[in-house]
């Protein structure tokens, strides 16, 4: 069977469960979404980039794009309206696909004209827009299709995979990791880091290791971020593992642990992950009678 789908939604499109921008690895939320995550064009926006995009759309279909925009938008509330295993599919009642070969549907849902919706699929379906993608998948005993995972992702996925295999073989010839004494399970189904790399991680002494797992459970990738508020961040992490590692937390070993899991934690939250850790930070040090080293 073919289907349509917003290519790559996971990716541009998705929501986790706390509602922030999916990660992979995150658990996304179950049902139908109320909104999804969207490219913000405009005076606050990429606003070139969104009129680059409407010229090449008049080229390929004269004086077009205003409608093209309009079906894109509609085709994006009808991916996030199905449930987490169809997102981003073009699926009507019955998980009936929404396509080119069948607009109906779609004329009715957002008053559109059938040239309206042909000329879109046209557009979005251009190797130089590659909005929306055709694929092919099997279908199920009742007939409904069953989604394959967008290539982008899985590319994402093996990038990352091989990336902690490198991380851990380095780790691994490491001559100041020594083997764990108690070993400890970082596993968790929000955690982007693998359990062996975090595990050799616990093992390095000091300040250092405290913060280099703090950091991985946050998911913090300072290079999307300004250099002045990078800066800021690592000195905040510097600090926290300081904290940690003199005991103002309490107990070392089980201070730790509880700041790990608060890491994963806030990892998924929508937001500022690393602002609204370094506020639950500072009050655990204020339930132990420490203050915030400036």
């Amino acid at each position: 069977m073919k289907v349509y789908r917003i290519t790559d939604w996971e990716l541009h499109y998705e929501v986790n469960s706390d509602g922030g921008a999916w990660k992979p690895g995150q658990q996304k939320r179950k049902g139908p979404l109320k909104y999804y995550r969207a490219h913000v064009f405009g005076p606050a926006g990429d606003n070139q980039a969104y009129i680059e995009v409407g010229e090449i759309a008049n080229e390929i279909e004269k004086d077009c794009w205003s409608s093209v925009w309009g079906i894109f938008c509609k085709l994006c509330e009808i991916a996030a309206r199905q449930t987490d295993d169809y997102r981003g599919y073009l699926l009507g009642r019955g998980l009936s696909p929404i396509s080119p070969e069948s607009p109906r549907w779609l004329m009715r849902a957002g008053g559109f004209t059938e040239t309206q919706v042909m000329r879109a699929f046209r557009v979005l379906m251009d190797p130089r827009i590659g909005w929306v993608e055709a694929v092919d998948c099997a279908v199920d005993s009742r007939g409904s299709p069953i989604p394959p995972k967008s290539p982008l992702l899985q590319e994402k996925q093996k990038q990352n995979k091989a990336e902690q295999n490198k991380t851990e073989q380095k780790l691994g010839g490491n001559s100041e990791l020594a083997e764990p004494e108690h070993p400890t399970n970082f596993s968790s189904p929000t955690d982007s880091v693998s359990d062996s790399k975090a595990q050799q991680l616990r093992n390095l002494e000091g300040v250092d290791g405290v913060v280099e797992i703090i950091r991985l459970k946050l998911d913090y990738t300072p290079r999307r971020k300004l250099r002045s508020q990078a800066n800021a961040d690592e000195t905040c992490f510097k600090i926290m593992g300081h904290h940690i590692c003199r005991g103002d937390l309490g107990d070392v070993a089980t201070a730790k642990e509880r700041c790990f899991e608060a890491a994963v934690e806030f990892s998924t939250k929508y937001g500022n992950p690393v602002s609204q850790y370094l506020t639950w930070f500072k009050k655990e040090l204020a339930k132990h009678d420490h203050e915030w080293d400036d």
